[in-house]
């Protein structure tokens, strides 16, 4: 039997993702860095065949897989990971084996979306850390009052900085003072802000043919995003899903991507839509593998299967149902502390109706919601009525209270 290898975790997916390649018929292997997770995703792990090695280096991860394994040995080389998608891809096509699309490589670029699909997008400016275009900044925030600045290909959103009154001294501080991996370039984009609503497009391409399984709804506090609901596609206007369904082919085509997952961030606004990030390549992030087979009704592993087999190309499938069929929307909550706390302990109920992961583990200081994606504690999946019944009985020892978690 073969070995798929995946290259780091999403923070659900390693039991779906392990049952996911026993189903294709793999033996499932996790190279990653322990260090990196805590609670049920480091106890899911420790379930499973892991090598611990430096993830950032592709370079010691072919050291680590020539170690242990022969090439014939490996099926593919995935991840769930949006900060490992590019690196797993580089490795799959160094090791000539299955991996995802290698135009993932161009796409993982905020610059380059922006540059391919400019008619559906922010209207942006490309910035160097090494050589900041200073009169071009000013010329571009004279035009837009308000903007945002976002580091090229660093994920969860690290770096991201809204600018309201523009400062040029703030943003070049920003930029100096925020650590970008060595591996990734120090390349920065500022964009005009589009003031309007978030929502994802989730879907796959399956041989050039893309398919939108359905619209995600997304709240956010301040950069950490919170309330995830699946789909929504009815709250939406004729003219509205009539853009989605032009800008989203349109995008993946001009992007040479022919087989993989999407999930593509868009700003719904009342005088203009716009593609604000384009994770191409990858499954959604946070509780979005869990909410979409759970609004389907259909299983969570055969799901995930069909996602890996889309990333690496392989036969399976499944009949993924139409939204039209959905009774009940799905609703995730990435939960978190409001304020930055010692958290003594968190209380979460026996026999829950509805999926749960804890992240973080207690007795540390645990970041406030609102700082970015690595402020999460847990995450709840489920049917709408029962996550927002079931979450008010999840609870924080902070000070010897017990104290409501914030989402």
């Amino acid at each position: 039997m073969q070995y798929l290898i995946f290259i780091e975790t999403s923070d659900i997916g390693v039991k779906h993702s392990a049952n996911a390649a026993k189903i294709l018929g793999y033996k499932p292997v996790f190279i990653c860095k322990r260090g990196a997770y805590q609670a049920d995703t480091l106890l899911q792990l420790n379930q499973q065949k892991t090598i611990e090695c430096d993830t950032t280096s592709i370079e010691a991860i072919k050291d680590c897989i020539n170690s242990n394994f022969k090439i014939d040995e490996i099926a593919g080389i995935t991840t769930l990971a949006d900060s490992s998608l590019e690196t797993a891809c580089r490795l799959a096509i160094e090791l000539g084996v299955k991996g995802s699309d290698k135009s993932i490589l161009n796409l993982k670029s905020k610059i380059y979306v922006s540059n391919i699909v400019p008619e559906y997008s922010p209207e942006h400016l490309v910035l160097d850390n090494k050589n900041l275009p200073i009169e071009k900044i000013k010329s571009f925030t004279s035009k837009h009052k308000n903007v945002i600045v976002k580091p090229d290909k660093l994920t969860a959103g690290v770096g991201v900085k809204h600018l309201k009154s523009f400062e040029l001294d703030t943003l070049i501080a920003h930029i100096e003072n925020t650590v970008v991996p060595e591996h990734l370039e120090d390349r920065w984009i500022l964009q005009e802000t589009i003031e309007g609503d978030l929502f994802s497009i989730e879907g796959f391409v399956k041989e050039g043919v893309c398919t939108i399984i359905g619209v995600c709804n997304r709240y956010k506090i301040g950069l950490t995003e919170s309330y995830f609901e699946f789909p929504v596609d009815e709250s939406l206007s004729e003219n509205n899903r009539k853009w989605i369904n032009s800008a989203i082919p349109t995008l993946l085509r001009k992007g040479d991507f022919v087989s993989g997952n999407f999930h593509i961030e868009i700003i719904i606004g009342e005088y203009k839509n716009a593609i604000i990030d384009a994770n191409i390549g990858r499954l959604g992030g946070g509780p979005l593998g869990e909410l979409i087979p759970i609004a389907l009704s259909i299983s969570t592993e055969e799901f995930y299967a069909h996602v890996i087999s889309r990333a690496l190309n392989l036969p399976y499938t499944i009949d993924i149902p139409s939204i039209n069929s959905v009774q009940e929307p799905a609703v995730g909550l990435a939960y978190g502390s409001q304020n930055n706390e010692y958290i003594e302990d968190i209380f979460i109920p026996k026999n829950l109706k509805c999926k749960h992961t804890l992240l973080l583990a207690p007795k540390r200081v645990i970041p406030p919601m609102g700082v970015d994606n690595w402020s999460w504690i847990g995450v709840l999946s489920g049917k709408k009525k029962d996550v927002l019944k079931e979450v008010e009985d999840i609870k924080l020892l902070i000070n010897n209270m017990q104290v409501s978690v914030v989402f």
